[in-house]
């Protein structure tokens, strides 16, 4: 069954590939080549800000841990895709490639595309703890259908209610976790470790290898959705 928060962050999405990306598709070919460095990061900037929405992150969440959660490619990379692919259709109405080799070659685009992106990603700084924790992006690519959300996002880029969290940005002076007062909290203490959420552990049988496969598996990745709201919903306000 689809929840209220779940059906609002479909709807995001939605309105992602019908609004946004639907317009800078749209001419792509006659303008996108002539955009200025400047202006392709404004719009990966208002990419960054949509996708931000669609999987309901904090705002300080890096451009490579929106990509990632969301298993959405940056603009720059997704329209060099669409016009080498419109373009090849081009040729195929032209008489130049027949039916097969077209799809062939699109096929060929769509793998070389995946190629750069994960280059890209692996070589960026920031993002790390997501990448980490969702190492295999092909993997993501072909589960389209698991979407993280506000609590799953929380664990996984590591912003969001944690002390650790609070006090990187100086909201806070002392990073103790609240709920067992043993030692630092961070989304690792909170979601392996915390004695206050063994129950919770031992419940939805959550283990680490379990928590490296949350886009790998439906059922895992549904489990692990419902513990990580029970979790970070019964975690004291930080302030």
């Amino acid at each position: 069954m689809v929840t209220p928060l779940e059906w609002t962050l479909a709807k995001r999405e939605i309105l992602y590939n019908a609004i946004f990306r639907s317009l800078t598709e749209y001419g792509s070919l006659a303008y996108f080549e002539k955009l200025r460095k400047s202006d392709i990061r404004k719009l990966k900037s208002l990419q960054r800000r949509i996708l931000i929405g669609v999987i309901s992150a904090y705002k300080s969440v890096s451009y490579t841990a929106t990509y990632v959660i969301s298993e959405k490619v940056s603009l720059d990379l997704h329209s060099e895709e669409i016009n080498k692919t419109k373009r090849l259709q081009i040729d195929r109405k032209k008489g130049k490639l027949t039916l097969k080799q077209t799809k062939e070659e699109i096929k060929s685009v769509k793998m070389e595309t995946i190629k750069e992106w994960k280059t890209h990603i692996n070589m960026e700084t920031t993002g790390r703890r997501t990448v980490k924790l969702i190492p295999k992006l092909e993997c993501r690519l072909k589960n389209k259908n698991l979407k993280s959300n506000f609590f799953l996002t929380q664990y996984l880029t590591g912003h969001g209610k944690f002390a650790s969290y609070s006090k990187e940005y100086k909201i806070i002076e002392n990073n103790i976790c609240r709920e067992c007062n043993e030692t630092e909290d961070t989304p690792d203490h909170t979601f392996k470790e915390c004695s206050k959420f063994k129950y919770l552990r031992e419940k939805y049988e959550i283990t680490e290898e379990k928590l490296g496969q949350c886009f790998g598996d439906g059922d895992i990745h549904n489990q692990i959705k419902k513990y990580a709201r029970e979790v970070i919903e019964e975690k004291r306000e930080i302030n």
